[in-house]
């Protein structure tokens, strides 16, 4: 297995806060460590779907704020999950 590892910052706006993440291959064995890392966001805007209603052709996402902003916690998610470890 190769050892490789890789910065990146990206420059885009995020609400003034800077995007910053490493990419790593790691062991397999590593796995479950993934686990312990919370996977919730505050939803405070989505996508509307727009189109013809005839296939995917012509098909467009409009970006929308929600009226009250709400937590999607990924963690909470429990049924038919299979868990490492």
């Amino acid at each position: 297995m190769r050892s490789a590892s890789s910065r990146q910052t990206l420059n885009r706006d995020r609400g003034g806060i800077p995007v910053s993440f490493v990419v790593r291959v790691e062991p397999m064995s590593r796995l479950a460590e993934h686990a312990s890392i919370p996977i919730a966001f505050l939803v405070e805007r989505i996508f509307e779907i727009s189109g013809p209603g005839k296939g995917l052709a012509g098909t467009g996402l409009t970006d929308v704020a929600v009226e009250r902003p709400w937590e999607k916690d990924y963690d909470a998610i429990t049924a038919g999950v299979r868990r490492a470890g």
